[in-house]
């Protein structure tokens, strides 16, 4: 693409780039890619102008920031990071961006009990140990650890 530069038709590159000029480079290619490739630059490069410019992707969603609070209220609400992801139609790794870590923590910790329960319930019903690792999908390595974490014996459970 080329430009009028005093007088003189010089070929346009990102560095020259405005935001007009990039919102006529969207309309005329679909891709970060092709614009990219007309500017003879990286495609990373169109994202940074993107960015810069304060504009949306070629796919009409809006840059990670404008959901920021929309993650926040969904995040203290209970919600896990992949519920929110579909339910915003973000990236994953936009939602771990402003997810906060209080409620990253107490997911874990919700998850962890969860398992914990499970685990037991298993133990408790008389399971053999493969069957414990069958049912949880777990290597016997693994498995052999959660029991000693949880301080549950195989051995001492079927020796009564």
């Amino acid at each position: 693409m080329f430009v009028k530069s005093k007088g003189k038709k010089v070929k346009l590159t990102s560095a020259m780039v405005t935001k007009n000029i990039l919102i006529k480079l969207q309309e005329k290619f679909n891709t970060d890619l092709e614009i990219a490739e007309e500017l003879g630059c990286s495609k990373s490069n169109i994202g940074r102008l993107r960015r810069k410019f304060d504009m949306t992707k070629d796919n009409g969603r809006p840059i990670g920031k404008e959901y920021e609070d929309d993650i926040i209220k969904m995040a203290e609400k209970g919600s896990e990071p992949h519920e929110v992801v579909e339910e915003l139609g973000v990236h994953l790794s936009t939602v771990y961006k402003f997810f906060p870590t209080k409620c990253l923590n107490e997911i874990k910790k919700r998850k962890k009990e969860e398992r914990r329960q499970e685990v037991e319930d298993a133990f408790n019903e008389g399971l053999t140990f493969m069957e414990m690792c069958e049912r949880f999908d777990l290597h016997h390595t693994t498995m052999r650890s959660l029991l000693s974490t949880y301080k549950l014996s195989i051995r001492e459970r079927d020796a009564v």
